[in-house]
């Protein structure tokens, strides 16, 4: 434009007037094209994603959090999905985390126990949701994955380790697991106990099925040793009563 202004002088009266008029012009033109070209970015420009913590539908009275992400166990660093789809074909919710810990100082696996979201919601959540849950029945699942390498007999015994239950069946459910495992379960290795709409449970080793007991007083024998009175995994409960405690009221949100 400054060229246009410079030279257009050297021209006779009348042509230096539509000549400034003509560098006006191309002045202003080209102020709106940078303009129409910002507004152009700005449209283009995403929206900051949200991370899944973040994302929230609302409903309720509160705000329903997405369930995407994981819970670490405190004690071994070790995670579980917030959800998880079972053989049932059904997803459960994770109620919480915790350790099995022997002789107070060896930690042997990390725990994740899941319940359906309608279950978790009757219960109220907070102190006392893990005796609710145990109440309830129903559909649940506990997934152990170990901190240290175990062999299979030996996790088979203490699995086993149920009172009132026919000695046919605890002997065919430790076959199961010890024939499932195959001989150790190593680091980081998972195995889940699955209990079902019809009663019994399901067993499944490092993602795969191995076997179902129908057995009432087996299934809530193993229910009883996560989540009863004297669970072998003190600090599942007591994280079970605190996850709970902020996902009930998000669960009622959604």
């Amino acid at each position: 434009s400054v060229c246009l202004f410079t030279c257009c002088w050297c021209l006779p009266s009348t042509m230096r007037v539509s000549s400034v008029l003509f560098s006006l012009i191309m002045v202003a033109l080209g102020a709106g094209t940078v303009s129409a070209e910002a507004s152009a970015v700005d449209a283009a420009a995403p929206a900051e994603p949200r991370s899944p913590a973040e994302s929230t539908t609302e409903g309720g009275s509160g705000s329903c959090v997405s369930l995407e992400g994981e819970r670490k166990d405190p004690g071994t660093g070790i995670a579980f999905p917030l959800r998880g789809q079972f053989q049932e074909d059904t997803e459960l919710v994770l109620a919480g985390v915790g350790s099995r810990v022997k002789a107070y100082v060896l930690t042997i696996y990390s725990v994740g126990f899941y319940a359906e979201q309608g279950t978790l919601l009757a219960t109220g959540g907070g102190e006392g949701c893990a005796k609710a849950l145990h109440e309830a029945g129903g559909r649940m699942a506990v997934t152990l994955t170990f901190h240290m390498g175990v062999g299979a007999k030996k996790v088979a015994e203490a699995l086993a380790g149920v009172t009132e239950v026919d000695k046919d069946v605890i002997k065919s459910f430790q076959k199961q697991l010890v024939d499932g495992m195959g001989g150790t379960m190593a680091k980081h290795e998972s195995m889940t106990i699955e209990w079902t709409s019809r009663g019994s449970i399901l067993l499944s080793v490092r993602g795969t099925p191995i076997g179902e007991v129908d057995d009432a007083n087996l299934a809530s024998g193993l229910l009883d040793m996560y989540i009863g009175g004297k669970s072998v995994s003190p600090s599942l409960v007591k994280d079970i009563a605190a996850h709970t405690t902020e996902l009930v009221p998000t669960l009622t949100a959604c």
